[in-house]
């Protein structure tokens, strides 16, 4: 199995609408690209806490929601993710066999892409 974890965080700041905005664009091409393929399992992770539903859930992939981004004392965002990851991997109970392809939730896919290509093939 192939599983696309890609990794988000809707904190409240200046920016938001920015940020949603990114997430919405990245989101739907990886709706149009990957959405449809029955070997590829689509999880966002939201790291700032558990909430009922948020926009991210109208794409129809499985959202998990974490309180990484507020449970860890550290600027280093890069170790709040990382949790989120392996929290991810441990829910979903993902294998050693399996892939795991993880994608920040603003990058923006090209449609185009060699590696996405690989992927869906």
């Amino acid at each position: 199995m192939i599983y696309f974890i890609i990794t988000t965080c809707l904190l409240k700041s200046e920016n938001f609408n920015e940020r949603k905005n990114k997430y919405k664009e990245s989101l739907d091409i990886v709706k149009k690209l990957l959405g449809n393929k029955k070997n590829i399992k689509i999880i966002i992770v939201e790291n700032t806490g558990k909430k009922h539903r948020t926009f991210l859930n109208d794409y129809g992939f499985d959202v998990y929601y974490t309180e990484n981004n507020h449970k860890y004392n550290t600027e280093n965002k890069g170790v709040k993710e990382l949790k989120d990851i392996w929290d991810c991997i441990e829910k979903y109970n993902i294998k050693d066999e399996d892939f795991v392809i993880k994608m920040t939730g603003r990058y923006i896919l090209n449609e185009n892409s060699e590696f996405i290509s690989e992927i869906i093939n």
